[in-house]
């Protein structure tokens, strides 16, 4: 019987609600033949209900408490990855990620945010943090730790998802 052999680095996007993390992440998968995993699935799947319904159920820190939970349990190699946007509140989520994929964050100018994602509270409860905040007040939080995480960085502004995958793709 010949040894196993061990997964390759997986691919895990992260950045803003809207920035194409799910889309661009199953057009790589596809392209590699890998699984696709998006954390908000996951989540429906464990708790039996939606990311908005969950996180209005239990609140913003217990939320958190069960995503990185759950995203620490979870072996990333070998796959494409999609987190939600409030990954980068988990440090210990995020050196795990690190370990076993290449970190690439989609980032995006508010304005774009806002045109692929909109701006009506009411559409947004399932993000962590946007009813006390806002777009601006997201980004301002959360761009620094994107940044700070991540391996590589893609402004994908003017890129289709296609466009955005292959350059994913090409990376050293």
């Amino acid at each position: 019987m010949s040894p196993t052999k061990p997964k390759p680095r997986g691919i895990a996007l992260i950045g803003m609600s809207g920035s194409g993390k799910s889309t661009v992440g199953k057009i790589i998968a596809e392209s590699l033949a890998w699984p696709f995993v998006d954390l908000d699935e996951v989540i429906r799947e464990k708790a039996g209900m939606s990311h908005a319904d969950l996180l209005a159920q239990i609140g913003d820190e217990e939320f958190k408490r069960r995503a990185e939970e759950w995203a620490l349990q979870m072996d990333t190699r070998g796959t494409v990855f999609a987190p939600g946007g409030s990954i980068i509140y988990y440090p210990s989520v995020m050196e795990k990620l690190r370990a076993e994929c290449v970190v690439v964050y989609l980032r995006l100018s508010l304005p774009e945010i806002i045109r692929r994602a909109g701006d009506n509270a009411d559409n947004h409860r399932g993000i962590v943090g946007f009813a006390e905040r806002g777009w601006a007040g997201l980004i301002a939080e959360r761009a620094p730790l994107l940044e700070q995480y991540a391996h590589q960085a893609l402004d994908a502004d003017d890129l289709s998802a296609e466009e955005a995958a292959q350059n994913i793709l090409d990376l050293p």
